[in-house]
């Protein structure tokens, strides 16, 4: 019996969350079903399946980002893509991350046979902000194109409530399908000895890319106003903002105590020894770091940006944290986005409290069992199979 087609669409396999869905997808799908990947761009820093086959719809740089140069060949790629899903006659279309999920529906308009789900990976109204040029056209293309897919699957509540409220994408059928995580594996890596860091001081981490919605500057800015001489922050992670982010820590006199170590292979190595993670994102979509803190047993302080980490950390609150506020979450501690004041608060009372850092770290490992891969259904072949099963249109 022949096996199923899938194409899966994302921009590149760099670092980063939505990028290792895509490649821990791979290797969940491959033996059952046959799999294209179709990058936008050629940069891969994750492992893929032996024979993974692979397809370039684009000649953009690597580190490249929405820039209106990129939004301007969607067209081009999306007849590509059309082209390329049509010959090879995939069954259905896997598009990860608002560009790619453009380029599908276009795809769709000029004729593409598979069907298509789109998964949407951040908090849509703000990546695209209505006060730009770019996020009227990026809103105005959620609007037209994501009512073309056959599900939409966004990764949180707040992201799915956002496209049918903000953008009036009702149309599609919904299905949140949070992030899930290989708990054992992630155990496993966190005991590889790290040689580069000394973990005597008390240490804070923060793994993520280097770009805006991350907010290392407000991090940076907030370790420091805590003033712990004894304490050290690490980052981890690249990208468009790593030298402006080290230049900051320089200009406050923090070389010595904010490590920036660049992409690892094995981060959770280093979460595993440090005392705290520290999330400063503007918004998020949901959060892999907080899942993967929480596999390693470290205690979580993040703020509490749309979306995904109050549904993790605070899933019962239902109301704005007030300015200046720590908000101790039941599997973790929240801060109102951008409040430095609140944040070191939060920092200093982790740093003092080694009671509380027991709690959050115990009160993790209990919540991220419900994320584990291995013992819990994967939802995405939940609604692949779903999907292929129902009539060819």
């Amino acid at each position: 019996m022949c096996k199923k087609k899938i194409g899966i669409l994302v921009n590149s396999l760099a670092a980063g969350g939505a990028e290792r869905i895509v490649a821990n997808l791979l290797f969940a799908l491959h033996a059952d079903y046959e799999i294209h990947l179709l990058l936008l761009r050629d940069e891969i820093d994750y492992p893929m399946p032996e024979g993974q086959r692979v397809e370039f719809l684009s000649s953009e740089k690597q580190g490249g980002g929405e820039s209106g140069s990129t939004m301007i060949r969607l067209p081009f790629v999306a007849w590509r893509l059309r082209q390329y899903c049509n010959k090879n006659e995939i069954d259905l279309l896997i598009s990860f991350m608002t560009r790619p999920n453009f380029a599908a529906g276009i795809a769709r308009k000029l004729g593409l046979k598979a069907r298509v789900l789109m998964s949407e990976r951040s908090y849509t109204p703000l990546f695209y902000d209505p006060a730009t040029t770019k996020g009227k056209i990026g809103g105005r293309l959620v609007a037209w194109l994501y009512p073309l897919a056959d599900q939409v699957l966004p990764n949180s509540e707040g992201t799915k409530d956002a496209l049918i409220n903000i953008y009036g994408v009702k149309k599609p059928e919904y299905h949140v399908v949070r992030n899930q995580i290989p708990l054992a594996d992630i155990v496993k890596a966190s005991h590889e000895e790290v040689n580069d860091v000394d973990f005597s001081r008390f240490t804070f981490i923060y793994v993520a890319g280097f770009r805006q919605e991350k907010n290392h500057s407000l991090l940076i800015d907030t370790f420091a106003k805590l003033n712990e001489p004894n304490a050290q922050l690490l980052l981890l992670g690249k990208g468009r903002t790593f030298d402006a982010s080290r230049e900051q820590a320089a200009a406050l006199g923090l070389s010595d105590r904010v490590i920036f170590l660049g992409q690892k292979d094995n981060p959770h190595s280093y979460v595993a020894r440090s005392n705290c993670v520290v999330l400063s994102s503007n918004y998020e979509g949901f959060p892999n770091v907080l899942l993967e803190a929480m596999a390693c047993g470290t205690p979580i302080i993040s703020t509490d940006c749309p979306t995904g980490a109050r549904e993790l950390l605070a899933p019962t609150l239902d109301s704005p944290i007030p300015p200046a506020t720590v908000f101790h979450g039941d599997h973790g501690v929240l801060v109102p986005v951008g409040d430095v004041e609140a944040l070191v608060k939060a920092m200093s009372e982790m740093r003092n409290d080694p009671l509380l850092r027991e709690r959050y770290s115990a009160a993790g490992l209990s919540r991220v069992k419900e994320f584990d891969k291995d013992t819990n259904p994967d939802p995405f072949r939940t609604v692949i199979k779903d999907v292929l099963e129902k009539t060819a249109f």
